[in-house]
């Protein structure tokens, strides 16, 4: 692994492009919410919020330290290790479903008639391969591929404008609170919350590197493409989204004249692909990198292969067929993922400060 740090520009397009990859989620929220999808990425933001400012203030109070330091920082060698393993367990699910999702995807639309498990190990190679090369290699290529997504959407969502009708978000803001609640936790837990694994980057940017000021661009950038992704398949499906399994790309079967639909879709499919496959691979990273922590390993390089064939085998088991990835995203996913992007950095940031404070000299006496 390469010594150098993360710039700036690198840390937020990682994140970025780490965020983009809840493409293949959209109708996770596109099923409760409807018409009102596309308002859902600003509710969700507003109640990931919190977990936000923790981040913030965990990263002013440890400055360019990585998550599973600052867990060893806060509740000493042996509590550190044991939050950092509960964060492991975590992100190697999150590494799961996201490989069990991408894996569905590529057999059902990209390579039809290949068996799942081939897709699936064709994805861990992907990963395992990036790996190999270094974080400071992805971070680099992060960035080009970062700006052609997001000029592919741009242009994408341009070419359906003709298509789009407005009516279809009318009437706006009139379905039951639950509705909204309900969506909008999952939105901050699934796709903002998983997020909480750019903070095990912190330890490999540079000094110039704001983490707080980073995450919360990041997270902004993300609303906005979270906007656009359902505001287009809202426009495009009407009514038709709250019961399409990949809205994202029925939408873009929709786009253009029929002698280039099929063109479209393959770009489409294309953007899918490769925002999903960086999302498996940052969860990957971030849970070696757990791992090499809690066992206390000069490098994570031996755990590689390993880990990449555990989580092929573990994707087959986890889930009985990939239509439960999303039954427990709907349903279950979101509260066990809130006691890991919420509770445990509220936790951390409380315990952080009353031993800040602990420590703190008597400044009482005559005044």
């Amino acid at each position: 692994m390469s010594e150098k740090k993360l710039t700036k520009w690198q840390f937020i397009s990682i994140g970025v492009f780490f965020m983009m990859g809840t493409i293949l989620h959209t109708s996770f929220v596109s099923a409760i919410a409807g018409r009102d999808a596309w308002l859902i990425p600003i509710m969700g933001f507003v109640m990931f919020l919190p977990t936000l400012i923790f981040c913030w203030r965990i990263g002013n109070m440890f400055p360019n330290t990585g998550l599973y330091e600052i867990n060893e920082l806060v509740f000493g060698n042996i509590g550190g290790r044991i939050v950092t393993f509960l964060y492991f367990l975590f992100f190697l699910n999150v590494a799961t479903l996201n490989h069990v999702e991408m894996s569905a995807f590529s057999a059902t639309y990209l390579l039809r008639g290949t068996p799942i498990v081939v897709c699936g190990i064709m994805i861990v190679m992907a990963a395992v391969y990036a790996i190999k090369k270094g974080i400071i290699t992805v971070g680099r290529a992060s960035g080009a591929l970062v700006i052609l997504m997001l000029v592919l959407n741009a242009i994408s969502f341009i070419q359906a404008i003709p298509q789009m009708d407005i009516d279809f978000t009318a009437p706006a803001m009139v379905q039951s609170p639950g509705v909204y609640a309900r969506s909008s936790h999952i939105s901050s837990t699934i796709m903002y919350g998983e997020g909480l694994a750019l903070m095990v980057f912190a330890g490999r940017t540079g000094k110039k590197v704001n983490m707080g000021k980073s995450m919360l661009i990041i997270m902004l950038i993300a609303m906005v493409y979270m906007i656009q992704i359902h505001l287009r398949e809202v426009l495009l499906l009407g009514p038709l989204v709250q019961f399409t399994r990949l809205p994202s790309l029925e939408a873009a079967r929709m786009t253009g004249k029929s002698d280039t639909v099929s063109r479209t879709e393959s770009i489409y499919s294309l953007i899918m692909l490769l925002c999903s496959l960086f999302r498996v691979l940052i969860s990957f990273f971030v849970s070696l990198s757990a791992l090499r922590k809690v066992f206390r390993l000069k490098t994570y390089q031996a755990l590689v292969v390993p880990m990449a064939a555990f989580i092929a085998a573990y994707s087959l088991y986890a889930l009985e067929s990939p239509e439960d990835s999303y039954f427990y995203a709907v349903n279950t996913t979101p509260f066990i993922w809130a006691l890991f992007t919420f509770v445990l950095p509220m936790f951390t940031l409380v315990i952080a400060v009353i031993k800040r404070k602990a420590k703190l000299p008597d400044r009482g006496g005559a005044v």
